[in-house]
């Protein structure tokens, strides 16, 4: 009885395990739909950059994929991209695009990867700028940490450390590019406690576009292989519901080891009286005394 205790007990802590591995997943799953969403309020969302852009009077929409017009600034936001969509963005900006790459990791629209180099930053570090003309020459660019990928000799750079810089422009066919390597610092955490971040993304924008429309273009959750519509469960799963469960079965568990087991009858151990000769002789001898 007391081995099947113990079997029981272990696959009950093996299950509660997965439950928590499962909800650990859908929270990292639910987490990359919303990190760099420019619709998410979240700590890690873009809400407050598409606010942002929009106050400053500009037509904000989002695409789903590469426009046929040049007649908007293309801000795209991105993780990495694969050969095949760099191919076509880069075609896009050949034609007379302006595109502003927007992204976490390494650059997936630089086409000149021996200039590269990475940079461990602390987060909230303060860069100095190379001044373009009419930008204010008192704003300081604050990193949000981490690995960031800088380079030595852009055609123009912006921000930087020293000679190395993670926001620079280059030209590209009869368009042109505009790096920005800091993704973190553009979330609305970021641009909540460093609102020059805001001040020098608005004036790189004024700078180098006069178009009056920007169209987003999300790539940071999207992949080749991946369609996003099978992560439609795992967008809708609310981790309450995780929370809840986890409950639930711990009052089940309570339950189960302070209620009354309803095994098999045992047999009672009973006092043996005394029998009914005993008691007869005892009463003789009582009478025989009292004489």
């Amino acid at each position: 009885m007391a081995k099947h205790k113990v079997v029981i007990g272990i696959l009950i802590l093996v299950f509660i395990l997965g439950i928590l591995l499962f909800l650990s997943w859908v929270s990292l799953s639910e987490r990359k739909f919303v990190a760099y969403d420019t619709g998410s309020y979240r700590p890690d969302g873009l809400k407050a950059l598409n606010l942002l852009m929009l106050k400053s009077g500009y037509r904000v929409s989002t695409i789903d994929k590469i426009p046929d017009h040049h007649q908007k600034l293309l801000i795209l936001i991105s993780t990495g991209l694969s050969s095949r969509q760099q191919r076509k963005i880069l075609d896009w900006v050949n034609a007379g695009g302006t595109i502003v790459e927007l992204n976490s990791a390494e650059p997936g629209l630089e086409v000149d990867k021996y200039h590269l180099s990475r940079l461990n930053s602390k987060a909230g570090r303060a860069c100095q700028a190379y001044q373009p003309t009419g930008w204010p020459a008192t704003l300081r660019y604050h990193l949000s940490g981490g690995w960031v990928t800088v380079k030595t000799d852009p055609e123009q750079g912006f921000y930087g450390v020293g000679h190395r810089y993670f926001i620079y422009r280059q030209s590209y066919g009869a368009g042109q590019l505009v790096i920005w390597n800091d993704l973190g610092g553009l979330t609305n955490r970021f641009l909540k406690y460093y609102p020059d971040n805001a001040a020098i993304f608005v004036s790189l924008i004024r700078e180098f576009s006069s178009l009056s429309g920007i169209d987003f273009y999300n790539l940071a959750f999207q992949d080749d292989n991946i369609s996003t519509a099978g992560w439609k469960p795992a967008r809708a799963f609310n981790h309450y519901w995780g929370g809840g469960l986890l409950l639930g079965l711990g009052i089940i568990l309570l339950v189960w080891k302070l209620a009354a087991r309803f095994g098999r009858p045992r047999p009672l151990n009973l006092v043996r009286g005394r029998s009914y000769d005993e008691f007869v002789y005892s009463m003789a001898g009582l009478f025989q005394q009292a004489k």
